[in-house]
């Protein structure tokens, strides 16, 4: 075999490789509704993509991130926090916090949530994520304030 063609080879395969590199870890939602709010971060370098989701029903608030993408191997230390409060605020730093889960390493495809009651009350939530890569910079993302009734229906 020639040298231009076993060149050709290898260049064919190397692109197959990083074409399949976002299939890996990737799994189904597998969650019946769609989230009301949605926040997303992206990173750059050694990229991940983490999204941030809300929802009620039920009687109980729900706050999820889950680790979307991440390009080549990575540690993503993760939070998720879910606040609340009786009067609109535009940040979490104003809101009650209600649960905090914590993750060391948050794999690609997988979730890290929190759920709290809304103990028969209509209030304003919020959900917070809050996440390194690789032992970088932290970096933070918020849903909106959303206004809950008590049975955990959004109003507005």
């Amino acid at each position: 075999m020639n040298r231009r063609k076993r060149f050709g080879i290898f260049g064919l395969g190397i692109s197959l490789c990083f074409a399949m590199c976002p299939c890996l870890g990737m799994n189904a939602v597998t969650e019946g509704t769609a989230p009301y709010s949605v926040a997303q971060a992206e990173e750059r370098g050694l990229f991940t993509s983490i999204g941030l989701y809300m929802e009620g029903g039920n009687g109980v608030i729900r706050a999820w991130a889950k680790n979307l993408f991440t390009l080549f191997p990575a540690v993503v230390r993760l939070d998720v926090e879910l606040y609340s409060s009786e009067t609109y605020e535009n940040t979490y730093t104003k809101m009650k916090l209600e649960k905090r889960a914590s993750i060391a390493d948050l794999d690609q495809g997988h979730i890290l949530e929190v759920t709290a009651s809304t103990n028969g009350e209509q209030k304003y939530w919020r959900a917070r994520v809050y996440y390194n890569m690789d032992q970088g910079e932290w970096k933070s993302q918020e849903t909106d304030t959303l206004l809950y009734s008590p049975e955990g229906e959004v109003i507005r």
